[in-house]
């Protein structure tokens, strides 16, 4: 389930297609939207790492080129 959660995050899927596809292929999976959310939520801190949510971002802002420091 996991990494399937993964697998459709990074496919930027919302959460509530998620969990329909669970319910899709098996009908009698018992997995309920926040064990989806918590998921998510545990991927996106492995992909973070000890960075803080700002910093994160920052992080990917230049490396994406959105934004480029300038040294005086």
């Amino acid at each position: 389930m996991k990494r399937m959660v993964v697998d459709m995050t990074k496919s930027m899927v919302n959460i509530r297609n998620i969990l329909f596809t669970f319910k899709e292929h098996n009908e009698r999976n018992l997995t309920v939207i926040k064990q989806v959310y918590n998921a998510r939520t545990l991927y996106h801190s492995s992909q973070r790492g000890c960075k803080m949510e700002m910093q994160h971002l920052m992080n990917l802002l230049e490396r994406d080129m959105y934004i480029h420091w300038q040294n005086e």
